[in-house]
């Protein structure tokens, strides 16, 4: 009897034990991905806004001869159109693509996607909204108005990202950083009208004996946000014992009549922050 007990008890923790060992084993195999969901409620966000926006007659329906006027220049040329600044975010951009269902005419406009170096997309989202659209503008009646789609795809990439650091700094008047870009040049921005741009590197050719640059990268940028045009090169950081992996790209923002010099700015920079004064302008360096 007591054998009996025994057998029992050593067939139990066996049972136990085996149980224990195959959840181990399986959970051992599995990855747990937190996924982000910023950039979904980023998209819905956007689509709502400008669904809402100058953009439409009525809400969600959207006037034809109004997107044509955003997308065509004054000769009726089609035109690149960034992002719309009443419709922004600065951590993330946007690109909007409009369809006629019936008609199949489209309009574009926002961050273009396609000159993004891959290795500097962060994160990447799409999705459809239904609308409708004033197919010959002006007052929407019954027999004028088509089903409509609206797509929006969000980007998340290290341009998105460095700009939304250079305008906190501007606005909060305090030092943000962020990393290199992926390749050569480590960190390049320069002003280009309305957008801050990536310059990759000086274009064959110059007009007044000025180089002239290709922007294979930009988005919008407030005109009052001032920054000074920067171009970091790798090989510049490896020549000053950098690692462009470690390296930190640091906004500084800075009061008026402070040195626009890394090197003076880096050893005291509480010295030329802002404080109670307006920020003049922010200094980007590598450190």
């Amino acid at each position: 009897m007591e054998f009996d007990k025994i057998v029992y008890f050593l067939i139990k923790a066996s049972s136990v034990i085996f149980a224990i060992v195959f959840f181990v084993m399986l959970f051992s195999n599995i990855n747990f991905v937190q996924r982000d969901y910023s950039l979904e409620r980023f998209s819905a966000q956007i689509a709502e806004a400008i669904l809402s926006s100058e953009l439409t007659t009525d809400k969600y329906v959207f006037d034809s001869s109004r997107l044509h006027a955003l997308t065509h220049d004054d000769s009726g040329e089609e035109t690149e159109q960034g992002e719309l600044p009443f419709v922004r975010s600065s951590k993330f951009a946007y690109r909007a693509r409009i369809e006629d269902l019936e008609t199949g005419d489209e309009w574009e406009f926002g961050y273009d996607g396609s000159n993004v170096i891959l290795t500097n997309v962060i994160e990447d989202f799409t999705r459809s909204f239904s609308a409708s659209i004033n197919s010959t503008g002006g007052e929407t009646y019954y027999d004028t108005v088509h089903q409509a789609r609206l797509d929006i795809t969000a980007y998340h990439t290290k341009l998105t990202d460095a700009g939304c650091k250079l305008e906190a700094a501007f606005v909060s008047k305090k030092i943000r950083k962020t990393k290199c870009f992926e390749g050569n040049p480590c960190f390049s921005l320069r002003r280009n009208g309305d957008k801050a741009c990536v310059e990759p590197e000086p274009a064959s050719g110059s007009q007044d004996n000025v180089p002239l640059l290709v922007f294979r990268e930009c988005r919008y940028m407030p005109e009052d946000i001032e920054f000074v045009d920067t171009f970091i090169s790798t090989q510049d950081l490896l020549d000053n014992g950098i690692q462009p992996d470690k390296a930190d790209i640091v906004f500084y923002p800075l009061r008026a009549g402070a040195p626009r010099n890394c090197g003076v700015v880096k050893n005291n920079p509480e010295q030329y922050l802002p404080g109670d004064q307006e920020t003049e302008v922010v200094l980007i360096c590598a450190e």
